[in-house]
C-alpha cells in the first residue's frame, strides 16, 4: 500500500506540474479547436467523439498517416506509431499477437488475445489459431485505427484488459473516385492495389477494393528443400454497398482472402553441453529443414454495420460473420537425414528422429452482434446495449515422425472443438456536473459457455493414445461483470485532465495440444479467468495551435495473471527431443505500473509542411503471490520509444518532394516467465522519399534503412531473427 501511495504522489506531482506548465499556453490560444484535434476522432464509447474530449488513452491512426508512411505492410507498421505496445513476432502472421501495457501473451495456444481485436466494431479474435493479430487484409484500405490503451472491459468486453484495437475499413463516398498503388522491392516482391468507388443513385454508393502481392525469393532459405521460408502469395477482393438516407446510414460488406504466408523460422543455435558435447548452430539465414514450412490462410467475412437516428438518440448495430481458415506446419527436428547424419559422425549428441514434423490447422467460424443506442439529455449523457459472440473452432494437429523398430507408429494426430457462447449487456451514464466537470460510469455483465473436447490417435492402429490425460471433453460456464468509473475536468476548451477506474476480464479456457507424452512438465488441460482492476490519470490538450500532446500514468493489478510456458522438451533433452509445445497457465497475482506520453505537432518547417507523431513509455511490473512471485512479467518492454516525421513542400510548380522517417525502440523486460532471456533492445529506422504531382505518386522506400540485426525470440536451443532490410518503389494515382 505504501509503494502505491507513494507512486500516485509522484504520478499525481508530475501531472500537477504539467497542467501548471500547460495552462498559460492555453489560456493564450482563441479557445477554438484546432484542425488536428478535429481529425482525432475515436469511437471509445461506441460513439465518434474527439479523442481530447474523452477520459481514454488512445492513438488514432489516419489513413492520412499510413498514406504517408507509404502504407502498412504488416502489422508492426501500424503499431511502431504507438507507445506501450509490445508486438511478438514469430516471424509469420498466423501467430504473432499484440500486447499493450503487458497484457498477457500466449503464442502457440487457442487462448484469445489479451487485446480486443474489433473491425468495424465487430470482435475478430478467438479460436485455435491465427487469432491473436489481424491480418494483413484487414489493414488495406482503412479510413483509421483506433488503439485504446487501458482495460476497456466495461464497453468492450472480451479479453480488453490491456487496451482494445479497432480498425475502421474505408467505407464508399459518395463521389467517383479511386486509386492504382504498385510496389516492387528487392527479394523479388510486387504489390498492387486497385481501388474503385462510385456512387449509384442519391444516397448510394458503391466501392470495389482489390489486393495481391507476390514475393518469389526471401531472406529465410531452406537448401534441402530449395526454397524460401519469408516467400509469400496473397490476393484479396472486398466489395461494398452504402446507403445513406434520411437518419439511416448503413453499409454491406463482403471480402474474401487467400494468403499463402511467411512460415515460422528458426535458427538450430545449442552451446556445447554434458547432453551435447559439440554443440551445433546453423546458418543465421539457413536452415536445413526436410519437412514443410507453411503457414495459410484464408478469410471470408460479410458484415453489416449502421446507425439510425431515432428520436431517442443514435441507434447503432454490427453484424459480422466471419470464417476463418489457418494452417500452420513447420519441422520439429530442424534438420534432414543428411544433416543428422553429419552431426552424428563428429560425436554430436542429437537424439531426435530424421523426421519429425507438425501441422496445424483450423477452421473458426465467428458470429457477432452489437446493438446499442445512446444519446444525451441535458446534463446527461448515456448508452445502453448488448452484444452476442459464438464461435466454432475445429482444429487438427499432426504430429508426424519416422518409425522405428521400437516404435513402428508413424505419429499421432489430435482433432480437437472448441465453442464459445456468449451474452452480455453494458451501459453508460455520464453526468455534467458543471460545464467543465462530468462523471461517468460504464458496466458490462458477461455470461460465456465454453465447450472443448480432444483426444490424441495412433496414425498406424487409429488407436486411442494413452495416458487418459490427452482425451480431454470439459466446459466452463464463467461470468463477469466489469465496470469503468472515470471523472473529467475540462479547464480549458481544449484541455482534460481525468481520472480512471475500471476493470477487466480475460476469460479462463483450455490448452488445446497437451504436448508430447515424454515431457517432463505435464500440461494442465485448463486455466481460470484472469481478472484486473487498473487506474488511470491523464492529461491531454493543446500546449499550442498545431500541438496535440497526452500524458497518462497507469497502475494495473491482475488476479489469476495468464503466462505463457513450455513442456520442457528441446532438442538437446534426452528424454523428449524435440521442440517445446506452449500452454497458458495461471501465475498468480501481478502488478504493471508506467507512465505515457504521445503527441502530434503539425508546423511550417523551411518553407514546406511538416508532422510529427511522437511517443514514448516506461513500464515495469511483477507477479506478487504464488509459485512465480517476484518476477518480471514478460513481454513487457521497460522503455518504448517511437518518432514518425513526415514533410512536404513545393520543389517546382506543380511538383512537391517529400520525405517520411519513421524511427522506433524498445529496450529492457523479459521473455519469458522463467525470467530469462531478457529481451533484445532494438532500434528500427524507416525511410520514404519521394515526389507527387497533382493525383500521382512517386516515392523510394527503405525498411529497415540500417540493416539492424536483433533476435526476436531465443529459445533454449532455437533462434528467430528479424527482417533484414528491404526496399523498393512505390507509385500511386489517385482519379
Amino acid at each position: 500500500m505504501r509503494t502505491r501511495l507513494c507512486t500516485f504522489a509522484s504520478i499525481g506531482a508530475l501531472t500537477v506540474g504539467m497542467l501548471a506548465a500547460a495552462a498559460p499556453a492555453a489560456a493564450q490560444s482563441s479557445g477554438a479547436s484546432g484542425a488536428e484535434l478535429d481529425e482525432l476522432v475515436v469511437t471509445a464509447r461506441k460513439r465518434e467523439e474527439r479523442l481530447v474530449d474523452i477520459p481514454v488513452a488512445g492513438t488514432a491512426v489516419t489513413a492520412e498517416l499510413v498514406q504517408d508512411q507509404g502504407g502498412l505492410r504488416r502489422m508492426e507498421d501500424l503499431l511502431a506509431n504507438v507507445p506501450a505496445v509490445h508486438f511478438l513476432s514469430t516471424t509469420s502472421p498466423v501467430n504473432s499477437e499484440i500486447t499493450i501495457r503487458g497484457s498477457g501473451v500466449s503464442r502457440g495456444t487457442n487462448a484469445e488475445a489479451a487485446v480486443g481485436l474489433y473491425r468495424n466494431g465487430a470482435y475478430v479474435g478467438g479460436g485455435t489459431l491465427g487469432g491473436r493479430s489481424f491480418s494483413r487484409f484487414d489493414l488495406f484500405d482503412m479510413e483509421r485505427a483506433e488503439i485504446l490503451r487501458g482495460t476497456q472491459g466495461a464497453l468492450y468486453g472480451r479479453n480488453a484488459v490491456g487496451g482494445a484495437i479497432n480498425i475502421l475499413t474505408q467505407r464508399p463516398t459518395f463521389e467517383r473516385e479511386g486509386q492504382v498503388f504498385l510496389q516492387v522491392g528487392n527479394k523479388e516482391y510486387t504489390e498492387g492495389h486497385l481501388i474503385l468507388n462510385t456512387p449509384l443513385a442519391e444516397g448510394l454508393a458503391a466501392r470495389v477494393s482489390i489486393m495481391g502481392i507476390r514475393q518469389e525469393e526471401g531472406f529465410f532459405y531452406n537448401p534441402v528443400r530449395k526454397e524460401y521460408f519469408d516467400s509469400q502469395e496473397t490476393s484479396g477482393i472486398r466489395g461494398q454497398i452504402r446507403i445513406k438516407r434520411g437518419g439511416f446510414d448503413g453499409t454491406f460488406l463482403a471480402e474474401h482472402y487467400t494468403a499463402d504466408l511467411q512460415s515460422v523460422t528458426f535458427q538450430i543455435f545449442i552451446n556445447p553441453n554434458a547432453n551435447f558435447p559439440k554443440g551445433y548452430i546453423q546458418p543465421q539465414y539457413e536452415y536445413p529443414h526436410n519437412g514443410p514450412m507453411e503457414a495459410k490462410q484464408q478469410l471470408n467475412s460479410v458484415q453489416f454495420f449502421w446507425t439510425y437516428d431515432t428520436p431517442w438518440g443514435e441507434l447503432s448495430s454490427s453484424t459480422m460473420y466471419r470464417e476463418r481458415r489457418t494452417l500452420f506446419a513447420f519441422d520439429r527436428d530442424a534438420v534432414d537425414p543428411v544433416e543428422l547424419a553429419k552431426i552424428r559422425a563428429t560425436g554430436g549428441g542429437l537424439t531426435v528422429d530424421p523426421f519429425n514434423h507438425s501441422i496445424n490447422a483450423d477452421k473458426t467460424a465467428v458470429l457477432f452482434q452489437d446493438l446499442h443506442l445512446s444519446g444525451e439529455a441535458g446534463p446527461l449523457n448515456w448508452l445502453v446495449g448488448g452484444e452476442f459472440f459464438d464461435l466454432e473452432s475445429r482444429a487438427i494437429n499432426v504430429a508426424s515422425r519416422t518409425p522405428t523398430p521400437a516404435n513402428l507408429s508413424p505419429g499421432t494426430d489430435s482433432p480437437s472443438l472448441l465453442e464459445t457462447t456468449s451474452w452480455a449487456a453494458y451501459g453508460l451514464l455520464g453526468f455534467d456536473l458543471t460545464e467543465t466537470l462530468n462523471v461517468t460510469g460504464e458496466v458490462r455483465y458477461t455470461k460465456d459457455d465454453k465447450h472443448f473436447e480432444t483426444f490424441r490417435r495412433d496414425l498406424r492402429t487409429n488407436a486411442i493414445v494413452t495416458p487418459a490425460r490427452f482425451t480431454v471433453n470439459a466446459s466452463t460456464a464463467p461470468d463477469n461483470v466489469s465496470w469503468n468509473l472515470s471523472g473529467g475536468w475540462k479547464f480549458q476548451p481544449d484541455w482534460l485532465l481525468y481520472g480512471k477506474v475500471g476493470t477487466a476480464y480475460r476469460a479462463g479456457s483450455f490448452n488445446t495440444d497437451l504436448g508430447d507424452p515424454r515431457a517432463p512438465k505435464l500440461i494442465p488441460p485448463g486455466y481460470d479467468n484472469e481478472t484486473s482492476v487498473a487506474y488511470e490519470l491523464g492529461l491531454k490538450g493543446e500546449p499550442m495551435r498545431g500541438l496535440y500532446t497526452a500524458l497518462t500514468a497507469f497502475r494495473i493489478e491482475t488476479s489469476d495473471m495468464l503466462v505463457q510456458d513450455d513442456n520442457g522438451c528441446q532438442l538437446n533433452n534426452a528424454q523428449c527431443p524435440a521442440q517445446p509445445t506452449n500452454f497458458l497457465r495461471n501465475a498468480g497475482d501481478g502488478e504493471i505500473q508506467g507512465i505515457e506520453f504521445e503527441g502530434i505537432w503539425r508546423l511550417a518547417l523551411l518553407g514546406g509542411r511538416t508532422r510529427l507523431n511522437f511517443g514514448a513509455a516506461y513500464q515495469e511490473g511483477e507477479i506478487t503471490s504464488g509459485p512465480d512471485r517476484g518476477r518480471g512479467i514478460p513481454r513487457l518492454p521497460e522503455w518504448t520509444a517511437n518518432l514518425n516525421f513526415n514533410h512536404r513542400q513545393q520543389v517546382f510548380a506543380g511538383l512537391d518532394g517529400f520525405i517520411n522517417v519513421r524511427w522506433a525502440g524498445e529496450w529492457g523486460g523479459v521473455q519469458e516467465i522463467e525470467q530469462t532471456p531478457a529481451l533484445v533492445d532494438h532500434q528500427l529506422v524507416n525511410g520514404r522519399i519521394g515526389i507527387a504531382g497533382g493525383n500521382w505518386e512517386l516515392a523510394a522506400y527503405s525498411d529497415n534503412l540500417f540493416d539492424e540485426e536483433y533476435l526476436v525470440f531465443i529459445g533454449p536451443t532455437a533462434r528467430r531473427w528479424n527482417t533484414p532490410r528491404t526496399y523498393g518503389v512505390q507509385f500511386r494515382y489517385d482519379f
